[in-house]
């Protein structure tokens, strides 16, 4: 965490490090705080699907199933399919999607 804090004070204009502090937030399942470190990201760059992959594992844990599949189904929209380097943005999305509507019926 230290290390994130500290790329977000040397590079102020990347989301990159709040979208990590909040990936990190998930993992302790501290979600609002998490949530707050995405939307900061998201009001940075909102065209990152991993950005929108986390929000939906977010709605996933409190149980907001429908909100979850938004954010999956927006992030594999927006994901790159023409290079095979990107697949990790869109893998896990169609994964988590999966769970989703598993968890609905």
């Amino acid at each position: 965490m230290a290390a994130y804090r500290s790329a977000y004070r040397l590079f102020p204009g990347s989301h990159v490090p709040t979208l990590y502090i909040g990936m990190q937030y998930i993992r302790t399942n501290a979600l609002n705080l998490a949530e707050s470190n995405l939307k900061l990201s998201q009001a940075v760059c909102s065209t990152d699907p991993v950005l929108y992959n986390e929000l939906g594992v977010i709605c996933y844990k409190c149980n907001d199933f429908q909100n979850a599949i938004q954010y999956f189904a927006h992030s594999i929209k927006i994901s790159p399919k023409d290079d095979e380097l990107l697949l990790s943005s869109w893998e896990p999305s169609y994964y988590n999607l999966g769970h989703c509507f598993k968890k609905i019926g």
